[in-house]
């Protein structure tokens, strides 16, 4: 019997593939999420990793071994299999943006309600471990298409959509899925990009939040002169997006420009996001009579806020976006769709709406291998006690010119670092000294 397991992190189960998670432990998960749950029906979906059909049918057994009836969704993505979980409770067979290397399953109960390791893995982990299961009378197996409900839904936000040319990059993720199926009911002209499903990713890992990873989108906006570009991950929940030069826009500062847009008809309401985020956006919530509300990086914790506090956006650096009219929970497609939305109604390139956003000179997230993070974050919050510190998620420290943010990776075994600054100098400054505790 496995005596332990490092797959359960913050907010969902992940690990490489066979040696972290794989098909025995992913059986006793389903075991234990039924007793964990009491459930009678689950709804289950995969993402298009090689890994991914041969974990969700040992899920699927689990499940069922222990009384279950299993409602499965087969090739989804994780938004659409968000919109089953209105109804029940799912788990999504994913590693979202991480290489092909890895897997692993997000969480969520009935009325698409995030499971992290505080409101309930915690408990289900304990099961795994203790590894002993009462029998029960195994439970049905039903398969059901949920795509064009989740294409319905999508399509209730657009408004107004005017002919664009868009450079769309699936990474040979989910999105070749859906947004082919979208593209149907939008005046586009597109230029589609890596669509063919391939868990293998052969061309990039599809984590849009590293640059290096947006570059053929970014090249190839530019040289078509296409409107805009928008590059996807893996499961579908998180999009970057470039403007018409092919200039990468932070997920931060469309943030800021949903924020401006959709204040003026909800004035007074609540935007959370991550701690990472530029001070443009807390400056835009304001300036426009939102709530700005700092959270955790995750997407559990940013889902759990949003409704804890009634927002109406929510957002994180790594390009996830939240919508309250999307049960506070988070879609590429959606974003992709009130990107468009705007340009339409403003009639102004990607470029003018998010240029009064670049206020400051920013880092964007680097990324460090850390032997022993805890001592990395103690030293540092040592060397700079003369700033203002929080400890939402990891240490950020706050001057009046400048802030950084420094924390460990809950998906990857490495340390993030943003800093952010008035004048390119300082941004400099501040950077070199970190350095000397990051490598």
């Amino acid at each position: 019997m496995q005596k332990e397991v490092t797959c359960f992190k913050a907010y969902d189960i992940r690990g490489t593939y066979p040696d972290e998670f794989n098909e025995a432990l992913a059986y006793r998960i389903g075991r234990a999420f039924v007793l964990w749950a009491k459930c009678r029906n689950i709804y289950i979906g995969r993402d298009c990793r090689v890994s991914s059909p041969k974990l969700a049918h040992a899920l699927m057994n689990g499940l069922r071994d222990q009384g279950c009836h299993v409602i499965d969704l087969g090739l989804v993505s994780t938004p659409m299999l968000y919109l089953a979980s209105r109804k029940g409770d799912a788990l999504m067979v994913t590693a979202s943006h991480n290489p092909a290397k890895y897997n692993g399953i997000k969480v969520m109960r009935k009325g698409v309600r995030p499971i992290g390791y505080s409101n309930g893995l915690n408990a289900i982990e304990s099961i795994v471990l203790r590894n002993k299961f009462p029998a029960a009378k195994r439970g049905k197996l039903i398969r059901k298409s949920i795509l064009r409900s989740y294409l319905a839904h999508v399509m209730t936000f657009a408004k107004n959509i005017k002919q664009r040319h868009a450079v769309l990059d699936a990474g040979n993720g989910m999105a070749g899925l859906t947004i082919p199926r979208i593209l149907e009911h939008l005046p586009l002209q597109a230029t589609l990009l890596h669509f063919k499903l391939d868990g293998s990713f052969p061309n990039h890992v599809p984590n849009p939040a590293i640059p290096e990873n947006v570059k053929d989108c970014a090249q190839m906006t530019a040289l078509k002169k296409a409107d805009l570009g928008a590059s996807f991950d893996g499961d579908m929940d998180r999009a970057m997006f470039v403007d018409e030069t092919g200039r990468i826009v932070p997920a931060d500062l469309l943030l800021a420009l949903f924020a401006t847009h959709d204040l003026r008809e909800h004035p007074g309401r609540a935007v959370v996001y991550d701690c990472r985020a530029s001070r443009a956006l807390r400056n835009a919530i304001l300036a426009n009579g939102g709530v700005p509300i700092e959270c955790r990086v995750g997407h559990s914790f940013i889902k759990n806020r949003m409704s804890k506090e009634g927002a109406i956006l929510g957002g994180e650096l790594s390009g996830h976006y939240y919508f309250k009219q999307n049960f506070s929970v988070e879609s590429a497609d959606i974003a992709f769709i009130k990107v468009l939305n705007i340009m339409s109604k403003t009639g102004l390139k990607l470029s003018e709406l998010i240029a009064p956003f670049r206020q400051y000179e920013n880092s964007g997230e680097l990324s460090f291998e850390i032997a022993d993070k805890t001592k990395t974050l103690k030293a540092i919050a040592k060397a700079f006690k003369d700033g203002k510190q929080r400890k939402v998620d990891g240490l950020t420290v706050e001057y009046d010119d400048a802030w950084f943010n420094v924390r460990a990776s809950q998906t990857e075994p490495v340390m993030r670092l943003v800093v952010e600054s008035s004048t390119k100098e300082r941004l400099m400054e501040l950077k070199k000294h970190l350095l000397k505790f990051l490598r």
